[in-house]
């Protein structure tokens, strides 16, 4: 065999496909529903049409090609539209599961003001969730007492909420370590803490410069 021969030798290498499996809790007996995967950067959609028994049902989506920016959308007649952002770079999606739920539940807790606060302050409180298609906020005003309850109420479940707060006055609030599940039953007690922000002041000395 001539080098020149070893030199034309061309390998081409293929990414493995991917997979994005999971399953879909609390539909009921009959109900018709498709659930689609697609990606825009690889031009990859798949859709499946299927009719539920009453039972909680799997659903795989294989030889996929490796992209961030999967999503997954479950789509019933009588429910709210539920998505699932996935990224299957490096590895596939397991356990990406949907609840299906005519029930809302909510979230509560409690706001704990910073001493010294003052009447008319006040925070915003945000429940974010995107497989629910949740965003939702309110303002809560200190009022005198240094705790104050808050609710979100009609809350549809889903496993990914992300509970957090903003204030013009106090210091921000970090989202929380893990996200707040709601699947069949709401969730209390989700309290946050606010310290007073610092405030710094810039001094600046005037010198007079004589040559």
């Amino acid at each position: 065999m001539l080098n020149s021969d070893i030199d034309d030798l061309t390998i081409t290498l293929e990414k493995p496909d991917r997979n994005i499996t999971g399953n879909i809790h609390g539909l009921l007996s009959g109900e018709v529903f498709k659930i689609a995967a697609y990606s825009r950067e690889t031009n990859v959609q798949q859709v499946q049409r299927l009719k539920s028994t009453g039972t909680d049902m799997a659903y795989t989506f294989t030889r996929l090609k490796p992209a961030s920016d999967y999503r997954v959308d479950l789509i019933c007649r009588n429910q709210t539209s539920q998505y699932e952002n996935i990224d299957l770079k490096m590895h596939h999606a397991d356990g990406i599961d949907f609840i299906l739920s005519s029930n809302s539940y909510e979230i509560t807790g409690v706001i704990t003001f910073p001493d010294h606060a003052i009447d008319g302050e006040y925070v915003w409180i945000h429940a974010i969730s995107n497989s629910s298609q949740t965003d939702r906020r309110i303002k809560v005003h200190y009022n005198g007492e240094q705790s104050v309850v808050y609710t979100f109420s009609d809350l549809k479940p889903g496993r990914d909420y992300i509970v957090c707060a903003s204030s013009p006055v106090y210091l921000k609030q970090p989202f929380l370590d893990n996200p707040v599940q709601i699947i069949d039953q709401s969730v209390h007690h989700v309290d946050l803490i606010f310290k007073k922000a610092i405030k710094f002041q810039a001094l600046f000395m005037k010198m007079e410069i004589r040559l």
